[in-house]
C-alpha cells in the first residue's frame, strides 16, 4: 500500500483540509490538528467524523481518477445511517478513514465509510455524492 500526501487530491485548503494522507487501497489518515475549526475544549464532536469520511472519500476518488493537482470537487447529496460510538473523538489519537466505493455512474457515487481511532471503529456512514460539472454546478 502506497501512501500519498492528500493535499493534491482535495479541493480543501488551510484548516479545512482535514485529511493528511490517502492510500492506494482507498483509506485515508488524519491528525486532529490544533487549528481544526471544529475542535472544542472537550475534544472533537463525533459528528465531525462525517466531514473526515467525506474528505476521505473525495481524496480516494481523486487518487483513483488520477486527479492530483486538479481535484474534482463535488457535494454530498445525502448520507444514510450515520453511527457514532460516542459523543467525542480524542484529539490525541489519529484517525483512519476506510471507504469502499459501492456504485458509481454518471458523476454520482455511493460509498460505505468507516472511521477508526485507536484501533476501534468510532463511526460509520453511507455517503452519496455528486461531482460538479464543468460549470461548477452539482
Amino acid at each position: 500500500m502506497t501512501m500519498h500526501d492528500a493535499a493534491p487530491y482535495l479541493p480543501h485548503g488551510g484548516a479545512m483540509r482535514l485529511i493528511d494522507l490517502v492510500a492506494d487501497d482507498g483509506s485515508a489518515h488524519a491528525t486532529i490538528r490544533a487549528d481544526n475549526p471544529f475542535l472544542l475544549p472537550a475534544g472533537l464532536p463525533a459528528w465531525v467524523g462525517l466531514e473526515y469520511m467525506a474528505q476521505g472519500v473525495a481524496a480516494a476518488h481523486n487518487l483513483r481518477a488520477g486527479q492530483a493537482g486538479a481535484p474534482r470537487s463535488g457535494v454530498i447529496t445525502a448520507f444514510k445511517a450515520l453511527r457514532c460510538a460516542g459523543e467525542w473523538l480524542d484529539p490525541a489519537l489519529g484517525l483512519t478513514v476506510s471507504s469502499e466505493l459501492l456504485h458509481a455512474d454518471g458523476g454520482h457515487a455511493v460509498s460505505a465509510c468507516r472511521l477508526w481511532q485507536g484501533g476501534l471503529e468510532v463511526a460509520s456512514v453511507t455517503v452519496y455524492t455528486k461531482e460538479h460539472d464543468a460549470g461548477g454546478q452539482a
